[in-house]
């Protein structure tokens, strides 16, 4: 996360990486097909809106700061213990 621009791409191609991946930058572009409203909050969300945190996969994420994510925030251990119960009840292939 956090590549922006070319010379974070620059930098990392430099530094020895085989590859490079974009997604947010792209989804507020004309072309993307996000809601208008999604792109809106990328597009005026300032650096300090921008929360890192573990997702219910356990992944690391990172998402601007909305009244549903703080409620997500408030809750996510508890989400986090109950996505953990249910992978342990369900059955494997």
């Amino acid at each position: 996360g956090g590549i922006n621009s070319h010379e974070a791409v620059r930098a990392l191609l430099n530094a020895g990486a085989s590859g490079v991946q974009l997604g947010t930058p792209f989804a507020v572009t004309e072309e993307g097909d996000a809601h208008p409203n999604f792109k809106r909050v990328l597009a005026e969300a300032a650096p300090e809106d921008i929360v890192e945190f573990v997702s219910v996969t356990g992944l690391p994420a990172r998402a601007v700061k909305t009244p549903w994510l703080t409620r997500y925030l408030r809750h996510e251990a508890r989400i986090r213990e109950k996505i953990g119960a249910l992978k342990h009840a369900c059955p494997t292939a």
